[in-house]
């Protein structure tokens, strides 16, 4: 699942707002943006849940414990695939799109091969 436009072109690669001329583009990441604030909420929650059992009803314990196990799920799925421009250094180009880890890293490979074929293009060019 992929939030929003992801259309690769032979040199281009058009998102819902942007097109990117991928001869520009030097490395393509794909990333896991939320993990950090998944496992933080997860073990926070996790931790009120042990420290507060005695005092919680069995419906508050399986409220937070659902709660964990989602927002832990959302800080693995999700995923943002993100352009890196050499011409800026190394500095990101742009957030390309959001969708889940997955499907982005399933992309990634296309996307570089259409990079390199970008570059061969450029570089024949008179």
């Amino acid at each position: 699942m992929i939030f929003g436009k992801l259309k690769l072109n032979r040199t281009t690669l058009e998102t819902s707002n942007d097109t990117y001329v991928l001869e520009s583009v030097s490395t393509i990441s794909t990333r896991r943006p939320f993990i950090a604030l998944g496992l933080l909420l997860c073990a926070l929650s996790g931790t009120f849940t042990w420290s507060f059992r005695d005092i919680l009803t069995l419906s508050e314990i399986l409220g937070l414990v659902s709660f964990a196990v989602v927002i832990l799920w959302i800080g693995l799925t999700i995923g943002k695939l993100q352009l890196i421009s050499r011409d800026l250094k190394g500095l990101p180009l742009a957030d390309a799109v959001y969708g889940s880890y997955r499907d982005l890293n399933n992309k990634r490979p296309a996307i570089a091969a259409a990079i390199e074929r970008a570059n061969r293009q450029s570089d024949a060019s008179p």
